[in-house]
C-alpha cells in the first residue's frame, strides 16, 4: 500500500506553535526570512538536483545568488501515526552539500540563469523565466522554484521554523502553496559532530525533545 505525508498545516497551528514557542517555552525569535530556491537539473550529473538558495536584490527587481547546495540526502526517515493526536509525526536525519568545486564557467553558467529570472507574484513560485532562458549552454536547466518566507524561534538545542511555501514543478506544470511548521535540533546535530559520541546523552537529548513534541506540538491547542 503506497502512503503519503503531508505536511501542511492550516495557519491557525502556525500561530498557535508561534505562540507556544513564545509564551510557554520562552524561546527566542530570530530574523524572519524571504528566500527563493531554484531547483536545476545538470545533464552530466543525471542524479543531480542543485538547489540555489537566492535573496531578493536591493533594487527589489531581481534575485541574487546566495549558496548553491546538492540535494538532500536523506539517511533516515520515520512517520508515525500519533493516536488520541490531530497531527502525525515525521522524524528526519538529512544531510546537504554545499557545492564549493564548481569551475568558473559552471558558476558563470548558473549566475546567468539565476539572473535571467524575473520576479513575478502572479506566477507559482514568484518566479518566471524569458522565452529561451530557463537553460544555460545545453547543461542547467530550472526544473522548479520555491519561494518561501520563515520565522523562527529557539535557543541552542531546539528552534521551530514555521514556514510559507509557494511552489512551481517545471517538469509536471504543477503548483502548491502551503504553511508549514519543523522542530530542528541543533543540541543533538553538534553532538553527533563530534569525534566521539555519547549515545546515552544523544538519547536523552531525542527523547526530551519528542516528549515536548507529543505533549504541545501535535495539536492546534484548541482541546486544552
Amino acid at each position: 500500500m503506497k502512503k503519503s505525508f503531508y505536511t501542511k498545516v492550516p495557519h491557525s497551528y502556525m500561530e498557535y506553535i508561534g505562540n507556544l514557542a513564545v509564551e510557554t517555552l520562552g524561546l527566542e525569535y530570530g530574523e524572519e526570512k524571504e528566500l527563493y530556491y531554484v531547483k536545476l537539473s545538470d545533464n552530466l550529473c543525471s542524479d543531480l538536483t542543485i538547489a540555489c538558495k537566492c535573496t531578493i536584490a536591493k533594487d527589489q527587481k531581481r534575485i541574487q545568488l546566495n549558496k548553491i547546495e546538492a540535494n538532500q540526502v536523506r539517511h533516515m526517515v520515520a512517520d508515525m501515526s500519533c493516536l488520541g493526536k490531530s497531527s502525525d509525526l515525521r522524524l528526519m536525519l538529512h544531510t546537504k552539500k554545499i557545492l564549493t568545486a564548481l569551475s568558473d564557467e559552471e558558476i558563470n553558467g548558473i549566475k546567468n540563469l539565476i539572473g535571467s529570472a524575473i520576479l513575478d507574484s502572479e506566477v507559482k513560485g514568484g518566479l518566471r523565466w524569458p522565452i529561451g532562458k530557463d537553460s544555460s549552454g545545453g547543461r542547467y536547466a530550472v526544473i522548479g522554484v520555491w519561494h518561501t518566507t520563515a520565522k523562527s524561534y529557539g535557543n541552542p538545542s531546539i528552534r521551530f521554523k514555521l514556514r510559507h511555501a509557494d511552489r512551481f514543478d517545471f517538469r509536471s506544470s504543477t503548483g502548491e502553496v502551503s504553511w508549514e511548521t519543523s522542530l530542528k535540533m541543533p543540541g543533538i546535530v553538534s553532538q553527533l559532530r563530534k569525534q566521539t559520541i555519547d549515545e546515552k546523552l544523544v538519547l536523552k537529548m531525542l527523547e526530551d525533545n519528542l516528549k515536548l513534541i507529543w505533549d504541545h506540538c501535535l495539536s492546534d491547542g484548541s482541546s486544552s
